[in-house]
């Protein structure tokens, strides 16, 4: 069995499937929708919550990695790494495999990304216009 992390093969861009498939549930002037899963929501976004984490995704995008792959690339501790790949695997965003003695992990909800992105500029434009006033 090959040992070697695969390629990701998702890229984003701005007509990606879910944004064309997906209706918008959400919208400036809707009626609020009690029923909608607002905790479920909350608690993805605790995925989030985390520069080290949003690290790992962006990592993870690129292609998979094994434990000492981004305990190398981020500096940090194996056991702090593995803490927040407990706290990803756990929110669905992404998986492990055991190839013998490592463990792989890989990104299974590439939509994250656009997560990421959407809020990366949503931060910017937030900052530029606090500067402006």
């Amino acid at each position: 069995m090959d040992s070697s992390p695969r390629l990701s093969t998702y890229v984003a861009s701005s007509s990606d499937q879910i944004n064309a498939q997906t209706p918008r549930i959400i919208a400036i002037g809707q009626p609020f929708d009690p029923s909608l899963d607002y905790v479920g929501v909350a608690s993805l976004f605790g995925a989030f919550d985390s520069p080290l984490r949003l690290q790992i995704l962006g990592l993870l995008a690129e292609r998979d990695h094994f434990v000492f792959e981004l305990v190398d690339a981020l500096k940090c501790s194996q056991p702090l790494i593995s803490q927040h790949l407990r706290v990803l695997k756990k929110s669905g965003l992404i998986t492990s495999e055991r190839r013998g003695r490592q463990i792989i992990y890989r990104l299974v909800q590439p939509e994250a990304m656009l997560i990421v992105e959407k809020t990366l500029r949503l931060f910017e434009k937030i900052a530029i216009e606090k500067r402006s006033v």
